[in-house]
Parts: C-alpha cells; sequence; structure tokens
C-alpha cells in the first residue's frame, strides 16, 4: 500500500508582492541617492562658507581674507567653488555624483593639493562627517521597502 500526499501552496500572493517589490526598490533607493547626495553637496558648501580660518591674512584691494591652512576647509574667497559645487545624477537615478564643475579645476587643486599648495579637503572631510546619516538612510530605505510588502 501506498500513501501519498500532495501539498498545494498558493505562492500567487507571494509572486505578486515580489513583482512589487521589484518595482519599489528603485525609487526608493532613488530617493535614499538623492537625500544622502544633496545633504553631502549642502555641508560641502556649508563647510567652505563657514567656520574660522588659521592660515595668513591678506588684502586684495579693500577686501581683508583670511586663508585656510593646511588640512582645513578652504575658505570661501569669491565663491567659485561653492557655486560650482553640484550633484549629478546617471541617466537610471541609481548613481550620483558631488564635485566641483570643470570651471571650477580649483576644487579638485584643493581636495589633494598641488606642488604648490599643500592639500585644503572639502569633499571626503564631508563625506566621512556624513557617514552616520548616510548609513542610516540606506537603512531607513530598506526597513520602508520591508515594510510595505510584510
Amino acid at each position: 500500500m501506498t500513501i501519498a500526499m500532495t501539498i498545494a501552496l498558493d505562492t500567487s500572493g507571494l509572486i505578486s508582492k515580489l513583482r512589487k517589490m521589484t518595482n519599489e526598490t528603485p525609487k526608493e533607493a532613488k530617493q535614499a541617492i538623492a537625500d544622502v547626495t544633496f545633504k553631502v553637496e549642502g555641508d560641502a558648501k556649508y563647510n567652505i562658507q563657514s567656520g574660522g580660518r588659521s592660515g595668513r591674512i591678506y588684502k586684495r584691494g579693500t577686501k581683508t581674507h583670511q586663508a585656510s591652512s593646511a588640512g582645513e576647509f578652504p575658505k570661501t574667497d569669491r565663491g567659485e567653488l561653492v557655486s560650482n559645487i553640484t550633484s549629478e545624477f546617471s541617466l537610471m537615478g541609481l548613481e550620483a555624483t558631488v564635485g566641483s564643475r570643470r570651471s571650477a579645476p580649483h576644487g579638485f587643486m584643493l581636495e589633494f593639493g598641488t606642488s604648490k599648495i599643500a592639500p585644503r579637503p572639502w569633499l571626503m572631510p564631508t563625506v566621512h562627517q556624513n557617514r552616520d546619516y548616510i548609513n542610516k538612510r540606506f537603512e531607513r530605505s530598506l526597513k520602508d521597502i520591508a515594510r510595505k510588502f510584510i
């Protein structure tokens, strides 16, 4: 004598939720990427425009300026770097870049230094100071995605 048992599992609901999740995940990821990117961009601009510096003080015409010292955030002088810091997103929106436009090449020179000037990094320190925010923002996105489909 043979005993047989058939178990039928209705996976249509699960498959439907997985399809919705597949559609929802890129939207949530894009929003998290945008939030992180704009926060880093804004904080980089703020870091350059605010705070004291300890570099040399000099006059240019009637204006007195105190420069940054090596290792400090660069200090705004004419505002060219800050006005050229921008965020760019890929066509699919799942990649982003924060940096200075080609019209402000001194952003790169300040970040990494040259043979004549020591580095005054502005982008990497800003990313590092936002590390917790970045991690929490992506963690929140994952939780939001999971909550919608549980």
